[in-house]
Parts: structure tokens; C-alpha cells; sequence
């Protein structure tokens, strides 16, 4: 019986065919055995401490590469596969300066899955992080060219340079973090032309997403002090959100001294939105930061302010006794502060409010 001289080359290519793909498989398998090692290997050696030391070094040096701030890390204190914790984080604007000081950082993540991401991610890279805590934060907003903070200095990204990137297979990131808490914020503001606040906030709970393109920061609920506004602390609650580039939109409910008040304030550069509600002011309250305070009868008022720090449009309407008033006009906050405005009165009873009576004399 003859053989088809064709058959021999056919089963030799076939088992070349077979031999490659084992070679692959094979390959592919050591390849698994070798990054499963590695990370295992990494798992182990990465908490020791030289392990720890070398991570903290590697970790300052790809936040000193990627933003124009210079960051240090005292000590890594534990890492594995799904969470780190470091202490004594410090960062310093581009001149030097203390800008955010941290005393302990833990955060829960997919290292692994990080890790897969970092080394063959390509476009947008998305790495989340389950959740982070912060036990203790000071920050430090100094003023910077145009009076912007220089901590946005310290976190601007450091630009690219030229012909870095490969087209559109370059890996830009997008960090996400969807659970942050952090136990007490010390916060010291020294801007130019606004007076020196410190403030105290704490059991904050927010969530933060950073890319190249947008940053966005939103804190539904905090407690919060704030000194250096006329004598008196500022206590209560607030929220904050942030989208950079763009706007920053704050709430605040509490008391300035005894004077109960709440504000809703929306910055979206160089337009200002403010809106102040004082439910029921008492005399003796206000008197107590305002000496001169004129009026003996509880005032409720609502006031709206929509424009620039130089120019702002206002409506304001004050319940004063059993009456009432209203103004609206332009107030300016600038180097020449002043208010222009057209103001209305009913049903008021100077007598029960300011104690003038009918014949000029002033009874308190």
C-alpha cells in the first residue's frame, strides 16, 4: 500500500504546530509561576524592614517625579497584597515651604490588580483604592503668585517632556479613591488681604478622584472650628466639593459666638455666589461681637450675592420686629470697599427696635 509522499512534511509541520504551542503554553506557565512568586516573593520581603525602607524610598521618588512638590515619607510601617500603612508624610511647595504635614496614612487596595495595571495599561489607568484613612493632617495654605495657595503648586503635575509620550498608547492615571476618612485636620490660612483663620475639622468622610484631566474632591459631612473672624469661634458643620479645573461650592451651618447662621458659597473663577441665612438673631448675641450694635429686636435676615470680589450685585431682606427690609444694590469688597444700594422699609417701629422716640431721644 502506498503512502502519500505529501503526509510526512503535513505530520512534521503538525508536530512543529504541537511543539511551538507546548513551548508557549509552557512558557505562558512559568511566566504565571514566575509573577505569582514574585509577588508572593514581594509580599514577604516587602514587610521587613529594608523591604519597607526600599518602598519608601521608591514611593518618594515617583511623587517627586510626577508632581512639582517635594515629598518625604518617614518610615513605611506595613504592606502586603491589599493594604499599606506609612507615617510622618510630609510635603514642601517647589521654594521649600510646609505645606501639608500627615502623621499616619492606611489604605486598602488590589496591589496585584494595580500592579497588572501599571505594567500593561495603556490609554487611561484607573487605580482605585478601596479606602484610606489619615489619623492626623496639618495643612497650610501660604499665599503664591495671584494669591492662589501654593499647596496647588506642590500638586501640579510635573509637565511631560518633549516626545515622551507614544501617541495614543501613552498610560495616563486616573487615581480614585471612593472612601476616605480622616480623624482631625489642622488647617492654618495666611492669604493677602483676608485675615489669618485657623481651623479645626474633624470626622471627615469624602471621596477623591484625581486624573491629568480633572480632580475632583467631594466631603458630604464635617465638623468643623474656624478662628481669626472677629473675636469669636465659628462652630458647626459643613460640606465641601471641589472640581479642579473649575468650581469649589462650600456649606456651613453653626454659630459665630451664640449668633446662629448658615452660608452656601460657590467660587467658579472670577464669578462669586454667597447666600448667608441668620434664622433669628438676639441682641445680646450680636452685641457680643459688635459692641455698637444699635437694635433691641430680634432680626432674621437672608442675603445674596452673585458677581466678582470687586463688584458683587446683592438682595437682602432683614425681618426687624414685626417689620421688615428690604435693599438691593451693588457692594464691593475691594480696595475701596463701599456699597451702593436702594433700601425699603415697612411696618417698622423704631421705638421697639432702636429705643429713638418721637422726640429724638435714644432709650436702651
Amino acid at each position: 500500500m502506498s503512502r502519500d509522499p505529501r503526509a510526512k512534511p503535513a505530520a512534521r509541520g503538525a508536530r512543529r504546530a504541537l511543539g511551538t504551542l507546548a513551548r508557549v503554553g509552557l512558557s505562558a506557565g512559568l511566566f504565571l509561576v514566575f509573577i505569582s512568586g514574585s509577588l508572593l516573593s514581594f509580599a514577604l520581603y516587602a514587610d521587613l524592614p529594608a523591604g519597607r525602607r526600599l518602598l519608601s524610598s521608591g514611593l518618594e521618588r515617583v511623587l517627586k517625579n510626577t508632581f512639582e512638590g517635594e515629598f518625604h515619607i518617614a518610615a513605611v510601617e506595613r504592606v502586603s497584597l491589599h493594604d499599606l500603612r506609612a507615617r510622618g508624610i510630609t510635603v514642601h511647595d517647589p521654594d521649600g515651604h510646609l505645606v501639608l504635614s500627615v502623621s499616619a496614612l492606611s489604605a486598602r487596595m488590589n496591589l496585584p490588580d494595580l500592579l497588572r495595571k501599571l505594567l500593561f495599561g495603556t490609554g487611561e489607568v484607573s487605580l482605585r483604592f478601596d479606602h484610606a484613612r489619615i489619623e492626623r493632617a496639618e495643612v497650610y495654605l501660604l499665599p503664591g503668585p495671584h494669591n492662589v495657595p501654593t499647596i496647588v503648586d506642590a500638586f501640579t503635575p510635573t509637565p511631560s517632556l518633549p516626545g515622551s509620550s507614544s501617541g495614543s498608547s501613552a498610560q495616563t492615571l486616573k487615581i480614585w479613591f471612593p472612601e476616605v476618612e480622616v480623624g482631625h485636620i489642622y488647617g492654618r490660612m495666611a492669604l493677602d488681604g483676608v485675615p489669618t483663620l485657623e481651623t479645626e475639622i474633624s470626622s471627615v468622610r469624602g471621596a477623591v478622584v484625581g486624573s491629568e484631566a480633572l480632580t475632583t474632591v467631594d466631603v458630604e459631612r464635617f465638623s468643623a472650628t474656624v478662628r481669626g473672624l472677629g473675636g469669636a469661634d465659628a462652630t458647626g458643620v459643613g460640606s465641601v466639593h471641589v472640581r479642579a479645573p473649575g468650581a469649589v461650592w462650600t456649606s456651613f451651618d453653626g454659630y459665630f459666638g451664640e449668633l446662629q447662621f448658615g452660608t452656601v458659597v460657590r467660587v467658579d473663577s472670577p464669578r462669586l455666589d454667597v447666600t448667608v441665612d441668620v434664622p433669628r438673631a438676639e441682641p445680646k448675641a450680636v452685641r457680643a461681637l459688635w459692641a455698637d450694635y444699635p437694635l433691641l429686636s430680634d432680626v432674621g435676615g437672608h442675603v445674596e450675592a452673585v458677581g466678582t470680589l470687586e463688584k458683587l450685585h446683592t438682595q437682602a431682606r432683614l425681618l426687624i420686629g414685626q417689620g421688615f427690609i428690604t435693599g438691593s444694590g451693588e457692594l464691593r469688597l475691594s480696595e475701596h470697599p463701599g456699597a451702593d444700594l436702594d433700601l425699603s422699609a415697612r411696618s417698622m417701629d423704631l421705638r421697639s427696635t432702636t429705643g429713638i422716640q418721637p422726640d429724638g431721644r435714644c432709650y436702651q
